[in-house]
C-alpha cells in the first residue's frame, strides 16, 4: 500500500504540527495587532481603548498536540505575549469532550471554557453584541421644581437618559434615480411657479423683506379651523408649537403619580420608549435613576408626564412605567431594568364601542349547535390524497385538449357542498339546531296617520340667555348650537355664522315674547 503521508508530507518539519499552528497562529496575530495602523496603540486618556480579541476554535484537547515540556513553554510565552499587548484570549470547544482545567490555553482564556459549545448559543451572542442599538434621543427627566435648578446656561439640570424604541421598523429602501452619465444619484429640486406671471413662488414670512422680496410672488400655506381656511406661516406654526410645550427643549417633564392599575392597557396605542440613565452627560443620573425606579416598583405607581421627544416636535402627555429586571434559570438576563414610556390617546383616538346588542344563547342551543358541528366533520381524512389539486387538474385538462385537439371537459367542482348528502348525516342535528333558535319576531307596520318626530331635548347644560346677553356665543362649539336649533325645531344648516345668526334671532322673538 502507498504511504501518502511519506509521499506528500515534509518529514523535515516536526510531528507536533498542531502546536507550530497554534503558536504560529498567536504569534501572527499578535504581530499583526501590533503592524495595523487602524489600532490605536496608545489612546488618549478620554478616548475607549481598541477591542483586540483572538477566538480559538478547537475540537481537542490543546495539550495533546503539545509533546514535550518545552513546546509547552513556547505556547504559554506567546500566550503570555498576546496578554501584554492586551489581546484577549477566547477559546470555545468545539468538540464532544470537555477541555482541561489545566490546559494552556485554558488558563489564559479570558471566558470560561470546559464543557462542548452550544453553536445555537453563540450565534445569538454575537449577533446581540453587534446589533445596533438605535437611540432615538436623550433628554433629562425634569420635576415640577426644574425652573430652580438651571446650568450656567440656562437649561433645567435632571436626571440624564437615553431613550430607546421598543420596537424597529424595517422600511423598505426608497426609490434612487441614477445619472446615465455620471452614474451618481440625482438630486431633485422642486419650485413652485405662478400661473399668471410665470415667475417662482417663495414662501410668506415673518422675517423682515427686503425689496425683491416684496415684489415676489407669495406662496401661502393654510390650516382648516371650523370650516375655514386660515393663512398661516411655517415660523407661525412653530411657534404655536413652541408655545404649547412647558419646557422648550427636549425633555420629560414629571407632573405627578398614580396607581399602575388605573391605567387601561387599550391606551396604548401609539410607538413606546424604553429610558435607561446616561451617566456619561450627567454624573449621577444612573443613582437616581435607580432610586426612582426601585420607589416606583415597592409603591406600585406609575409616573404621568409631559414628553418632548425632540425639539421640533410637541410635548404629548404620557404615562412612565417601571419595568423590574428579569433573569432566567441561569442567571443571564432576559429583560433589562428601566422605564417605560407609552403615549396617552386623546380623546379623538379612541372611538367608543356601542354597547352589544341580541339575545344570548340558551344551553339547549349551544349544544345543538355543538351536535351539529360535530355531525359535519371531516375524520379519518388527508387532504391532498382523499381531494384531487383543482388547479392542477384544470391545466391537465387543458392541456389534453390543445394536444389532442379536443374541446376542454367541463370542470367538476368537488369542494361544492352536496345538500342531499348533508341532509343524509346531519338531517337529525340541522332540525335540532332549527328548533333551539329562538324565533324571529317581525314587527308589524301600523297603518295611520304620520307619527311627529320626538322631540329633541337641549342637554349642553348652556345658559343660552346668558351667552346671547352677554355676546359669548361665538366661544360655543358647532354641535352645541345645532343641538339648541334642533330642539327650537330651527334648521341646522350652514357655517357657524349662520347658527349664531339664526339663535340670536331666535332669541330676539323669544325675549320680545316674554316682555310682552
Amino acid at each position: 500500500e502507498r504511504d501518502l503521508e511519506e509521499d506528500f508530507c515534509d518529514n523535515t518539519v516536526e510531528k507536533s504540527t498542531h502546536f507550530l499552528d497554534l503558536k504560529r497562529a498567536l504569534t501572527d496575530a499578535t504581530s499583526t495587532f501590533s503592524n495595523a495602523q487602524c489600532v490605536r496603540q496608545k489612546p488618549k486618556p478620554d478616548e475607549p481603548t481598541d477591542l483586540k480579541t483572538i477566538w480559538i476554535f478547537t475540537m481537542t484537547e490543546p495539550s495533546d498536540s503539545v509533546e514535550s515540556e518545552e513546546n509547552q513553554e513556547q505556547l504559554d510565552r506567546a500566550a503570555k505575549d498576546a496578554e501584554e499587548n492586551k489581546i484577549n484570549i477566547r477559546v470555545y470547544n468545539v468538540g464532544h469532550h470537555s477541555l482541561s482545567s489545566e490546559s494552556v490555553l485554558v488558563e489564559h482564556a479570558q471566558n470560561e471554557v470546559g464543557e462542548p459549545l452550544d453553536l445555537e448559543a453563540l450565534k445569538l451572542e454575537v449577533s446581540q453584541s453587534w446589533k445596533k442599538k438605535r437611540r432615538v434621543s436623550s433628554f433629562p427627566i425634569l420635576f415640577p421644581d426644574w425652573e430652580e435648578n438651571v446650568d450656567e446656561d440656562g437649561d433645567p439640570v435632571g436626571i440624564m437618559v437615553d431613550a430607546f424604541r421598543t420596537v424597529q421598523f424595517r422600511k423598505k429602501p426608497t426609490k434612487v434615480d441614477i445619472s446615465q452619465k455620471t452614474n451618481t444619484p440625482t438630486l431633485k429640486e422642486t419650485q413652485w411657479m405662478g400661473a399668471e406671471s410665470g415667475r417662482s413662488l417663495r414662501p410668506v414670512s415673518t422675517r423682515k423683506k427686503s425689496d425683491e422680496d416684496d415684489a415676489a410672488p407669495q406662496l401661502l400655506y393654510f390650516a382648516e379651523f371650523a370650516g375655514e381656511r386660515v393663512a398661516m406661516t411655517r415660523e407661525e406654526v412653530a411657534d404655536i408649537k413652541k408655545g404649547a410645550n412647558t419646557v422648550d427643549k427636549p425633555s420629560l417633564l414629571i407632573l405627578g403619580f398614580r396607581d399602575v392599575d388605573e391605567f387601561p392597557l387599550h391606551h396604548t396605542v401609539d410607538k413606546t420608549y424604553f429610558l435607561f440613565p446616561n451617566d456619561s452627560e450627567v454624573r449621577g443620573s444612573t443613582s437616581c435613576f435607580a432610586n426612582l425606579h426601585a420607589s416606583m416598583l415597592r409603591r406600585k405607581v406609575a409616573a404621568i408626564g409631559e414628553l418632548m421627544a425632540k425639539k421640533t416636535s410637541m410635548s404629548r402627555l404620557v404615562a412612565v412605567f417601571p419595568q423590574a429586571e428579569e433573569l432566567d434559570e441561569d442567571g443571564d438576563q432576559l429583560r433589562p431594568p428601566g422605564l417605560i414610556v407609552v403615549t396617552l390617546p386623546l380623546e379623538d383616538d379612541i372611538r367608543g364601542l356601542a354597547p352589544d346588542e341580541g339575545n344570548t344563547a340558551t344551553d339547549e342551543t349551544v349544544e345543538a349547535a355543538t351536535k351539529l358541528i360535530n355531525t359535519l366533520q371531516l375524520r379519518d381524512v388527508e387532504f391532498g390524497l382523499d381531494f384531487q389539486n383543482g388547479a392542477l387538474d384544470r391545466f391537465w385538462r387543458h392541456l389534453e385538449s390543445v394536444v389532442l385537439g379536443v374541446k376542454n371537459a367541463t370542470a367538476t367542482y368537488d369542494t361544492e357542498p352536496d345538500e342531499k348528502q348533508i341532509r343524509a348525516n346531519a338531517g337529525e342535528a340541522i332540525d335540532a339546531f332549527l328548533e333551539a333558535l329562538p324565533e324571529d319576531v317581525v314587527p308589524e307596520k301600523k297603518s295611520g296617520a304620520k307619527r311627529k318626530a320626538a322631540e329633541v331635548v337641549d342637554d349642553t347644560g348652556h345658559d343660552w340667555e346668558s351667552l346671547y346677553r352677554q355676546g359669548e356665543l361665538g366661544g360655543c362649539k358647532v354641535n352645541d348650537l345645532k343641538c339648541y336649533l334642533r330642539a327650537a325645531g330651527l334648521a341646522v344648516g350652514g357655517r357657524k355664522d349662520a347658527l349664531i345668526q339664526r339663535i340670536e334671532s331666535h332669541m330676539e322673538a323669544t325675549l320680545a315674547g316674554k316682555s310682552t
